[in-house]
């Protein structure tokens, strides 16, 4: 992914709070491990972050 990318990808998720990552998730139909996937992240790091464990980065 280009820097590009991944600078847009850190806006995307820097606004989102943890009912907003999830809502998002939902509205595209997608699991967690589909939605970690789609972030380049684990899918405990997506459970974390709507669990509100960890703030999204």
């Amino acid at each position: 992914m280009s820097r590009q990318g991944v600078a847009q990808k850190a806006d995307m998720t820097a606004a989102m709070t943890a009912d907003d990552l999830r809502a998002w998730r939902q509205t595209m139909g997608l699991s967690q491990r589909a939605a970690a996937a789609a972030l380049g992240v684990s899918s405990a790091t997506v459970e974390q972050w709507e669990r509100g464990i960890n703030r999204i980065l």
